[in-house]
């Protein structure tokens, strides 16, 4: 904090052209209608204090870039410019600033030397635009170089920030009073301003009078009805008393009144007014900005005292400053005057009675010992504090500070600070200015951030619309979903991707009941494909009812549909397949069923519910037990006993379900009923013993002739050694050429009239020709559902040795 003031005056006198600049810089854009004259004039004046080649400016959010270079650009530098400054407002929001502070940035295009600065409000994490100046030699900026950027970035900002203000209702009228708490607050003030020989106003901020006392109003010799609605020019003031003159260094009335609606308290103690006609008259005047409840500045409140000569005495002193508490009492937060005097001490020649809500003290002693304030300033940012001080005072800019302050009663509040800093003929430096609490409005900024990052980074798709179903913002996530970026998506309704059925669906709900929950299907971008999405609305109303937006969170659900289609086929195929499905918990304990094995068993879920587990309680189920905890899979035969008492056999294909855990879920058992298969395989084989077993010729053949089987005695009747050699046989080679023509006669047409045919006959053997007579029944094998043939069988019995015996009996019987 120690400042010379030698050194101080040194520095002023080297920054007069700067300050004469900027000061011709914050008159014309607080006269500016529209931020593209803020930047145009900036732009302007910045090239008049820093000589660099090149002057860029990306504003934000409309992403402009405006350029103004004394030599051509290639449209490669152009590019690289714009990239820089992208990247540098990325790079801001990201919370990453030290480009800001650097008089060293790396070299950008034949730019050697790069200054670069952010258009942001009061230090606040709002970006309005970066500024980027190039100069081709190196070394060719300094610190006080960024300084003078970074003030008309400030500049720029906060004129960006009034032009956008809204403005505020004073209440006026003909009772030409403030509105104040109570009706005698208001008669006590204008009692208080009537009495007084000073002249008291008020002005909006379109600079009317909305309050003058009867001194005011006698001065100009007019009532107090006729000034009320009246600018400075219509009462009779000189344009060069209200505008100033640059030439002659006459600061105006305008231009006070703009510093005081911008936070500061202007005290001008040799002010000369010239009205229309040449009469001139000298003031001492001091301003300051008059708060709403909320902390917004809506008027310019000041007292002025007319003087022959400047020559204050500490009783006038005293006075005014008795006057000024009066008036200041009812301002929010604490209106002071600090003196930095040229050994670098600093103290309160003024403190408004706010101090005693603010800061817990009395105003006296804040005046009597300046580092009562300071010790309280947060100790992480006292250091801040100081520092910001400095600066502003050695190159007498606005001071700005936010911070926070721990009171005597152990509160953490957040404060602003806001001066003017003046020069005085002594060389010491006067500040005016106003302290406030902004605990509340940093509270909100917080929980708006923690919102923000909310809204930002949720995994669900968030998008807010106007009350009329517009978009106005979307997060990541909702790009991700649909592949709609915020701006493409400006002027346009979720209609664009739900239809516009659904989309009315939605809004009608949101007007009946302020909110929507439902499933709709969206169309993403370039029609590329579907969404599933499960969608919640709801209406953001303000204090009086009304919708001030709508927001909608989508949750993509394409793969939990999907799923539960597959689920619902799956079940569908659980419940109707002709297998019978029972499913088991990891316990053996019953979950499940389907109609097959309901069928199957007899029993109901309820039955099967009660029962012990069978895989632990019945022998027959250890086999399946034991391949399930080994292997978590089983493939057998088993028997099983119905809720009737009838045995089944089943064949059983189980399996374990286990997760990604690898923990087994449950089992799930396949059962088939394959009793009469069984069945049938034991008459078969039955079947097939006795004919393999029977001493007589059985076979079977083809309507056709060709043979098909031949058992083993009737193998060795006709002489064929095996299975296979019968296969390449016909039954005309064992029935031989002369049985040949009854078998096709007669034989053949008796079985497929009849079915069967039965009778003597003789077959021969393949190798030695030798006849052998046999009995023979031959009868048809036809289709069990169709009854048509197949094939013919024949059992065949060898009578050879009867044959001869009764040859022999009856030759004896003729003998």
């Amino acid at each position: 904090m120690q400042i010379l003031a030698a050194s101080l005056k040194a520095k002023v006198r080297q920054r007069t052209f700067e300050l004469q600049v900027l000061n011709e810089l914050t008159a014309k854009v607080q006269l500016a209608d529209g931020a593209d004259e803020i930047w145009s004039a900036c732009l302007e004046y910045l090239d008049r204090l820093i000589p660099g080649s090149t002057i860029a400016l990306l504003t934000l959010p409309e992403d402009r870039i405006y350029l103004q270079h004394s030599q051509p650009l290639t449209a490669r530098a152009r590019a690289k410019i714009e990239k820089h400054l992208q990247s540098a407002s990325v790079e801001w929001l990201a919370d990453n600033r030290d480009w800001a502070h650097s008089i060293t940035a790396p070299p950008i295009a034949q730019f050697k030397s790069v200054l670069m600065a952010p258009v942001n409000p009061d230090e606040s994490a709002e970006l309005l635009g970066v500024f980027f100046i190039g100069a081709e030699p190196e070394t060719a900026f300094d610190f006080e170089h960024l300084c003078l950027l970074h003030t008309a970035a400030n500049i720029c900002a906060n004129s960006l920030l009034n032009l956008s203000a809204k403005k505020i209702n004073v209440k006026g009228g003909n009772e030409n009073t403030l509105a104040l708490a109570c009706p005698s607050q208001e008669l006590l003030l204008r009692a208080l301003m009537d009495g007084s020989p000073d002249r008291v106003f008020a002005k909006d901020r379109n600079f009317r009078y909305i309050l003058v006392n009867q001194s005011f109003a006698e001065y100009l010799g007019i009532s107090i009805e006729e000034i009320i609605g009246k600018d400075d020019l219509e009462l009779g003031f000189s344009e060069t008393a209200v505008f100033g003159d640059r030439n002659g260094s006459i600061k105006g009335i305008r231009e006070e009144d703009r510093a005081v609606l911008d936070g500061e308290i202007v005290r001008n103690t040799y002010q000369a007014i010239a009205f229309e006609g040449g009469k001139q008259h000298v003031f001492d005047t001091q301003k300051l900005p008059l708060c709403d409840a909320q902390g917004n500045i809506f008027a310019v409140l000041g007292v002025s005292r007319e003087i022959t000569q400047l020559q204050p005495t500490d009783e006038a002193r005293n006075q005014s400053q008795a006057k000024l508490q009066k008036i200041t009492a009812s301002v929010p937060g604490t209106v002071y005057q600090i003196d930095l005097l040229p050994d670098g001490s600093m103290a309160f020649s003024f403190v408004s009675a706010g101090c005693r809500e603010l800061y817990e003290i009395e105003p006296e002693v804040a005046q009597q010992d300046f580092n009562v304030i300071v010790d309280m300033i947060h100790p992480e940012d006292r250091d801040d504090f100081l520092n910001s001080v400095t600066l502003s005072a050695e190159n007498l800019q606005p001071w700005r500070w936010e911070g926070r302050i721990v009171t005597p009663s152990g509160k953490l509040k957040w404060m602003q600070g806001a001066s003017q800093p003046e020069m005085q003929e002594s060389g010491e430096i006067v500040y005016y200015g106003l302290f406030t609490d902004i605990s509340d409005r940093k509270q909100a900024e917080l929980k708006l951030q923690l919102y923000q990052e909310i809204f930002l980074k949720s995994n669900d798709a968030i998008a807010i619309l106007d009350p009329q179903g517009y978009y106005l913002e979307t997060n990541q996530a909702h790009t991700a979903l649909l592949g709609y970026t915020s701006s493409k998506l400006w002027g346009k309704t979720p209609a664009t991707q739900m239809g516009e059925k659904a989309f009315a669906s939605v809004l009608q709900s949101l007007a009946e009941t302020g909110g929507y929950r439902g499933e709709i299907t969206c169309v993403k971008a370039l029609q590329s494909e579907v969404v599933e999405a499960e969608v919640s609305a709801f209406a953001v109303l303000n204090d009086a009812g009304d919708v001030v937006c709508y927001v909608s969170v989508k949750r993509d659900i394409t793969e939990r549909k999907r799923a539960e289609e597959k689920l619902k086929l799956y079940r569908q195929i659980f419940l109707n397949s002709n297998d019978a499905i029972v499913i088991i918990d990891a316990d053996g304990f019953f979950l499940e069923q389907n109609r097959a094995h309901k069928s199957l068993l007899e029993y109901t879920d309820a039955e099967l519910e009660a029962e012990a587990p069978p895989l632990l309680a019945e022998d027959r189920f250890s086999a399946i037990a034991q391949n399930l905890g080994k292997t978590g899979t089983f493939r057998g035969e088993i028997t099983n006993s119905t809720k009737k008492g009838r045995t089944l056999a089943i064949d059983v294909a189980a399996y374990s379900v286990i997760n990604n855990s690898g923990d087994i879920i449950c089992h799930v058992c396949v059962k088939r009923d394959i009793t009469q298969r069984k069945k049938g395989e034991e008459e078969r084989q039955k079947f097939v013993s006795l004919i393999e077993n029977s001493s007589d010729f059985i076979g079977m053949a083809t309507l056709e002739g060709q043979t098909l089987f031949v058992n083993e005695a009737g193998r060795k009747m006709v002489g064929v050694e095996n299975l296979w050699e019968v296969l390449d046989t016909e039954i005309w080679d064992y029935i031989g050429q002369t049985f040949q023509q009854k078998f096709t006669q007669e034989i053949l047409p008796k079985m497929l009239s009849d079915g069967q045919w039965q009778g003597e006959g003789q077959m021969q053997h393949l190798h030695s020709q030798k006849r052998i007579d046999v009995v023979m029944n031959a009868f048809l094998v036809k289709h069990p559902q169709k009854s048509e043939p197949l094939c013919f069988a024949a059992v065949i019995r060898d009578v050879t040795e009867r044959k001869e015996a009764e040859r022999m009996l009856r030759e004896q019987a003729e003998q």
